[in-house]
């Protein structure tokens, strides 16, 4: 098995459920293979499904900020899941921590702990108001910004589309999009990741 097969089965074991089109999780994974990151941060853990996969990589630094049990992005229980990947991490020689709360509310935290961030991966809030303030208040302290759900199928409320749209074209860009896998989130919903050099 890879790497990424094996962090996928002990991500589960330890209950996480996938939000991700596995696909799509494991092209992003194997750019994260490349490029090493030692600064992680993700936005929108939830149960630090990708988290885990992304700590295999042994970063130096991991933030997860995450707000559970606020609908429609979090999970109640999200949480006592989230808590074991960190600590699993940690186990490991990783620096993680998880910031719970608003993610507009804790950016000084964030960026006290990692001022420059390798890899920054947006997965919180969905409305185009969210989306955008994240990119806002975070975007300019990463190398790599990646945005979840860029697909312009996406509806009911959900903005990374637009801002994907909006921003995409001033940055060296690329994109992963598998359609067709799984069902409902599972099935394919994009992922963009900007360059910001």
């Amino acid at each position: 098995m890879s790497v990424f097969d094996d962090a996928v089965s002990e991500v589960e074991a330890m209950g996480a459920r996938r939000a991700h089109n596995i696909k799509e999780a494991k092209d992003l994974f194997e750019f994260l293979e490349e490029i090493r990151p030692e600064v992680y941060v993700e936005i929108g853990t939830r149960h630090g499904w990708f988290f885990h996969l992304v700590s295999k990589l042994d970063p130096k630094i991991m933030i997860a900020v995450d707000l559970p049990g606020v609908r429609p992005w979090g999970d109640v229980d999200s949480d006592s899941v989230l808590n074991k990947v960190v600590a699993d991490a940690c186990k490991r020689g990783i620096f993680a921590r998880t910031i719970y709360g608003d993610s507009k509310l804790v950016v000084d935290l964030v960026t006290k702990t990692a001022p420059k961030i390798d890899f920054l991966f947006i997965d919180g809030d969905h409305s185009y108001e969210g989306v955008r303030a994240d990119w806002i208040n975070y975007g300019g302290f990463a190398k790599y910004v990646c945005f979840h759900d860029i697909s312009p199928q996406k509806s009911d409320g959900i903005g990374v589309p637009q801002l994907w749209k909006e921003i995409k074209d001033s940055y060296e860009h690329f994109t992963i999009f598998h359609p067709g896998e799984g069902a409902g989130i599972l099935k394919g919903c994009g992922v963009g990741v900007l360059n910001r050099g």
